[in-house]
């Protein structure tokens, strides 16, 4: 695994001296909160997409009149 240039030896060293410089109850801390931030920005992305494919996910007779020009104009040959 090659994670930023990164091997998992490399990883490992860097985790394990930030556990030593935190302790372990604020390195547990950390983590949680880590997890947490991440969780919440995952939750956001996943917003995001799902607003955007509003239209998508409809039918084609319900989609907005600038939907069905766009597709209309692709398929009407010229």
């Amino acid at each position: 695994m090659n994670l930023f240039g990164m091997g998992m030896t490399e990883i490992a060293i860097i985790f394990l001296v930030a556990f030593l410089a935190l302790g372990p109850n604020r390195s547990i801390d950390m983590a949680r909160t880590l997890g947490r931030v991440l969780g919440e920005i995952k939750r956001t992305v996943n917003e995001v997409i799902a607003a955007t494919n509003i239209n998508s996910d409809l039918p084609p007779n319900q989609q907005s009149n600038s939907d069905r020009d766009q597709t209309n104009d692709k398929e009407t040959p010229k």
